[in-house]
C-alpha cells in the first residue's frame, strides 16, 4: 500500500513536534510515508525510537530538512530494507 492519508501520533519538544508513531489502521501494510515537515503549525524535528517499528512492510520513509534527530531504531525490526 502506497502513502496514503497518514496522521502522525506526536509529542512535543523545546524545538518543535517529535512523530511517536501513526494513527492509521492499517499501518502494518503501508509501505512509503512521507513525514511532513509541518504539524499543526508546528516544525517537525524528530522520529522516536521505535515509531514505525510494527510497519512491516515500509521501504520508504521521506522526510523533511526539518528532521534534527531520528535514528535506526525508529524501524527497527525493518532496518535492514533503508541500508
Amino acid at each position: 500500500v502506497a502513502d496514503a492519508e497518514v496522521s502522525f501520533t506526536t509529542k512535543e519538544c523545546d524545538t518543535g513536534i517529535i512523530i511517536t508513531g501513526t494513527n492509521v489502521a492499517n499501518a502494518d501494510e503501508l509501505a512509503d510515508i512521507t513525514i511532513p515537515s509541518e504539524i499543526d503549525g508546528k516544525t517537525v524535528v524528530g522520529i522516536e525510537d521505535f515509531a514505525f517499528a510494527d510497519m512491516d512492510m515500509l521501504t520508504t520513509i521521506y522526510l523533511p530538512a526539518t528532521i534534527k534527530e531520528s535514528n535506526t531504531n525508529c524501524c527497527y525490526k525493518n532496518w535492514e530494507k533503508f541500508k
